[in-house]
């Protein structure tokens, strides 16, 4: 019997060796949690300043800025191609050789009574353009004179329509382009708010689960601890031993698992904030008390308004009117070629020379072509076809889109109810709870462990309401409407420098 008494004493030294270890990590662990905010002091970000900082920094709305000013310098290159055009042409130098000397011999242009030639364009519209030609021979070696040509002319086309011209295409398709990617420009700026929103929310409310988590770790320590001195008293085996044993680890290993998801998911967040890595980066702490309220959207009202601001249907309606345009010049283009040009010619201009003036009508007939034309009416009735069917399927997307969004959102209503109830009977069982540990019914562990119910019903209700207010905006922003979050507006911004950057 005394040898038994013995082993047991044994093995519950052995115990304590192998938990004392634990005991001395939490404690110092305690200790730097304590000491680390005074001697650290790292930055709080606010909410309203990664708001702010979503504008410039996050990555949808650096590459919509791009897409702008890329959509930009296109619409430039084809402006600049109806811009006065010019050039100057000429032999400056060159080397001759003489076959019966065998002499080398540098001449010029200048020299040789060549001549210079200055060009000049302006495109004054579609299938209009005006040219100029100054044409200027330096003298003869022993001629003395010296004489030039100055042209000037218009030209317009008659067949087919300009304004069936690539060239007339091409700058409207440029025009639009820079404003379908300032629409979308718009569009990521609120979505850069919201998901900016919706992470900072979620990031506080994974950190106060991380107390709770470091709070259970605890309580599971503590437990084990209490098990080993019921062990030493022959009240408990060794079974139970084990079995809190396991229990204290598995919450260590859960809580430092939890911690490095924390750090990794908060090291992603600052990234798209434009601040590195952060790791000192603090949040503002929860709200002690979060508030709701339903909305009441119709579905039909809902759905234009989405169809009205949806970039996705403005592009899909200018494809198909691209699309019109193509056949339409297809359908006009007969293989008859004209053209009217009238101009006026000066030569020996430096010498005042009669000016002669010239008009012609020029045209040309393809009558065979190999079938080429019908085969455009075909590919430009096909690509119509296309046009009309995608921008029926861009519409039918956002209908769909907006009732799963409303579908969402009731769901959602729904799951903060349930949160807001769940946490209501979290209080009401915590106040009998503490009643009947003054009563001496129940021990302070009882009320601890209910304490913390309470706790994470609260954080469990502020995760639906924030999924709820997050899944409101996102529907208003697809409805086109103006999105506000903590006083920062997506359109507080037309571009990253107009926005002050609020480092922390």
């Amino acid at each position: 019997m005394t040898g038994r008494r013995a082993d047991r004493r044994m093995n519950a030294s052995r115990r304590r060796g192998s938990w004392a270890p634990w005991a001395v990590a939490l404690a110092v662990a305690v200790f730097l949690a304590g000491w680390a905010v005074p001697a650290a002091a790292a930055p709080v970000l606010t909410l309203q300043e990664a708001l702010q900082r979503a504008l410039v920094h996050h990555p949808s709305v650096i590459d919509g800025e791009q897409n702008v000013i890329q959509a930009g310098l296109a619409l430039e290159r084809e402006e600049a191609r109806r811009r006065l055009q010019a050039s100057a042409s000429a032999d400056v130098a060159g080397i001759r050789r003489n076959l019966l000397t065998g002499e080398y011999e540098l001449v010029s242009a200048f020299q040789q009574g060549e001549a210079i030639t200055v060009n000049g364009s302006l495109q004054l519209g579609p299938g209009t353009s005006l040219t100029v030609r100054l044409s200027e021979e330096a003298a003869s070696p022993g001629s003395g004179t010296s004489g030039g040509v100055a042209q000037v002319s218009l030209t317009r086309q008659l067949l087919p329509n300009p304004r069936h011209s690539e060239a007339a295409w091409s700058l409207t398709r440029a025009g639009e382009a820079v404003r379908e990617s300032e629409a979308r420009l718009a569009r990521a700026r609120a979505s850069a708010l919201v998901d900016v929103y919706r992470r900072y929310r979620s990031l506080q409310v994974e950190e106060a689960k991380l107390e709770l988590q470091a709070a259970a770790a605890a309580l599971a320590e503590e437990r084990y601890r209490e098990t080993l001195r019921q062990w030493e008293l022959g009240l408990v085996s060794e079974a139970d031993i084990a079995n809190a044993e396991l229990e204290r680890d598995r919450a260590q290993a859960n809580l430092v698992r939890a911690r490095r998801e924390f750090e990794l998911t908060k090291a992603a967040f600052a990234r798209d904030l434009g601040l590195g890595a952060a790791g000192g980066m603090r949040l503002e702490p929860l709200p002690a008390e979060t508030s709701w309220s339903p909305v009441t959207v119709d579905p039909e009202a809902a759905a234009q308004r989405a169809l009205a601001a949806s970039v996705d249907v403005l592009a899909a309606r200018r494809n198909l009117e691209a699309a019109e345009r193509r056949y339409e010049a297809a359908l006009a283009d007969t293989g008859l070629r004209a053209s009217l040009s009238v101009g006026v010619q000066v030569p020996r201009w430096s010498g005042g020379s009669t000016p002669e003036y010239r008009a012609s009508l020029g045209a040309t007939y393809d009558f065979l072509d190999g079938g080429a034309r019908q085969v455009e009416r075909r590919e430009a009735e096909l690509a119509l076809e296309r046009a009309r069917r995608a921008l029926e399927n861009a519409e039918i997307a956002i209908r769909t889109d907006v009732a799963r969004r409303l579908n969402e959102l009731d769901w959602l209503a729904a799951q903060v109810d349930f949160a807001r109830r769940g946490l209501e009977s979290a209080r009401r069982t915590y106040e009998a709870r503490v009643e009947q540990a003054a009563r001496g019914v129940i021990s302070e562990r009882t009320v601890e462990e209910s304490r913390r119910s309470v706790q994470e019903a609260y954080l469990a209700y502020v995760e639906a309401v924030v999924n709820y207010e997050a899944a409101w905006l996102e529907l208003q922003a697809v409805m086109g409407e103006g999105i506000v979050i903590e006083g920062v507006a997506a359109e507080s911004a037309s571009s990253g420098q107009n926005v002050k950057d609020p480092s922390p």
